[in-house]
């Protein structure tokens, strides 16, 4: 337990972690345990305590970094996206393109794949769309500074690559 969670009772640590995940004061008050017709009201009392409020705010910080960690797991599957490559799921055999056995792949290749189909030329194998990832991953790290059109109409972007 930390500091903050000490000094306040069980009832109001219950109290304090359904209001984050609620945002419902009476309702919070009263899951917690405190009698449902004073519910708001001992809501209201609650929320003015100091240290109530201290280890709300410690609870919403924990949260935003469970945020943080989910944005870092976003940001990897992008990256497999782009960085997914044909030449992992098929092979060259006697002048015939075959597909790998899905033992050979990893999770992480298996979930690059868009679909598997039958056509009317055998199995038809789609990857999700390594230039729309690529351009996600360019827009995140901020690579693509400035977008110009020519005379042409075509768009042509600055491409900056920053040295670490």
């Amino acid at each position: 337990m930390n500091k903050k969670a000490d000094k306040i009772s069980p009832m109001e640590i219950k109290f304090c972690m359904g209001f984050v995940k609620t945002n419902r004061k009476g309702a919070s008050a009263a899951a917690a345990g405190y009698n449902k017709t004073q519910s708001s009201k001992t809501a209201t009392l609650l929320l003015r305590k100091p240290m109530i409020l201290e280890y709300i705010e410690e609870l919403k910080a924990k949260l935003a970094n469970k945020g943080i960690a989910s944005a870092a797991k976003v940001l990897r599957e992008v990256t497999l996206l782009a960085e997914s490559n044909m030449a992992d799921y098929v092979e060259f055999r006697a002048g015939k393109l075959k597909l790998k056995s899905s033992s050979e792949l990893t999770r992480d290749q298996m979930s690059c794949i868009r679909s598997i189909e039958w056509g009317k030329k055998g199995l038809k194998l789609k990857l999700y769309d390594k230039l729309e990832a690529l351009d996600k991953l360019g827009r995140y790290h901020d690579l693509f500074n400035k977008t110009t059109q020519d005379n042409t109409g075509s768009v042509r972007f600055d491409v900056h690559v920053h040295k670490h």
